[in-house]
């Protein structure tokens, strides 16, 4: 019978590569556009920002590179966009169609490793990014949109990363690290207090209302519904096989978890998770990122672009040319939506470290 799935799923591999490859055309004819991609139009169709396929073929000075690892926006300013890589920072304030190299905003940041990047949908001027940087894992925090940063939390242990970050309600602000342990922040960085902890890297957080999730590698999902004062686990119906845990979102009444194996719903904060299997040839697949923009559910795996209508419907694969993964998603309205990625597998994209994943958070619109 497992042979079978397996069969199965590689059918549907192929299947959804051949649906790439009518909608985009060959992707070995054009120069590389991994780094930051753009959809107008709901991920019908993407665009590499700027675009890469110019007449000279030059990358602009200024670009976030190949491996980009994350990407934040609000839909509050939707044209102020931030792309991080394993090294530097960057910020667009035209959506994309310029960017500036902004890594010596970051108070003694020679290099920056951004892991996620979250802003704040009430107040746009108000970013937060989760790293490595000086050997620390470290959360950056920005009130004037980029402007200036100072750091807010650095981690105890070297080498260890911050790997993600989300705001709650009001001026909270949370972020979790590789060692299993999430933070809590009441004043947007200012005095911080740890709120839960577990054996398992914190692969993802996500926030809706007074509801926190948060994901990790090997343990599932837990849910407070308390803003963090306390914590149950909130993984039935993901089995066993799906407890590795890459990417949480919550928008329209739901959560999503993305996860080793396949894509999960759950519309009661989590105790119950619903698999969304249409197409069946997606069923099974490693879903590295999800977000939810408006009424519309993005979701990756590997380098395809997927989109799904509120009810688990319309799923429409996309392949981003010569792109080997996506990173993350940024999805500001129904139809506008940004995606980092990298020409690199999953494995070489600076998202592992000590062979074990380091994702980002996903966080509904108008929280």
């Amino acid at each position: 019978m497992e042979a079978l799935q397996d069969s199965r799923r590689w059918i549907g591999t192929l299947l959804v590569l051949a649906a790439a490859f009518l909608s985009t055309g060959c992707l070995n004819q054009t120069p590389d556009q991994s780094g930051v991609f753009k959809s107008k139009d709901a991920g019908d169709s993407w665009q590499a920002i700027p675009d890469l396929r110019g007449e000279d073929g030059d990358r602009p000075d200024v670009f976030p590179p190949l491996q980009a690892t994350a990407v934040g926006a609000s839909p509050a300013k939707p044209d102020r966009v931030f792309a991080g890589t394993e090294d530097d920072l960057y910020l667009s304030n035209d959506a994309g169609k310029g960017w500036s190299l902004i890594t010596d905003r970051l108070p003694d940041a020679g290099a920056v490793d951004v892991q996620d990047i979250a802003v704040l949908t009430s107040d746009p001027d108000v970013v937060a990014v989760a790293g490595v940087s000086n050997g620390y894992g470290k959360v950056f925090r920005s009130t004037d949109g980029g402007k200036s940063f100072r750091a807010v939390f650095t981690g105890a242990d070297p080498q260890r990363a911050m790997s993600t970050v989300v705001f709650g309600q009001g001026r909270t602000l949370f972020a979790g690290d590789e060692d299993g342990n999430v933070f809590r922040s009441k004043d947007q960085g200012g005095a911080w207090q740890r709120v839960f902890s577990t054996e398992s890297p914190v692969s993802a957080l996500a926030v809706s209302g007074p509801h926190l999730f948060v994901g990790t590698f090997d343990r599932g999902v837990f849910h407070s519904a308390d803003s963090g004062n306390s914590f149950e686990n909130a993984d039935e119906g993901l089995g066993d096989r799906s407890r590795t845990v890459w990417s949480l979102a919550v928008g329209g009444g739901s959560v999503y978890v993305g996860t080793q194996q396949g894509l999960f719903r759950s519309t009661d904060f989590g105790k119950n998770w619903r698999e969304l299997n249409n197409p069946d040839m997606f069923r099974g697949a490693l879903v590295q990122a999800v977000a939810v923009g408006g009424d519309t559910v993005y979701f990756a795996s590997n380098a395809v672009m997927y989109r799904l209508s509120a009810n688990g419907q319309g799923f429409i694969p996309r392949q981003l040319d010569l792109a080997r993964s996506v990173t993350d998603i940024a999805a500001v309205s129904s139809g506008t939506v940004f995606v980092s990625a990298s020409d690199k597998s999953l494995e070489g994209t600076g998202l592992f470290r000590d062979g074990l994943p380091v994702l980002q958070s996903g966080v509904a619109p108008g929280n």
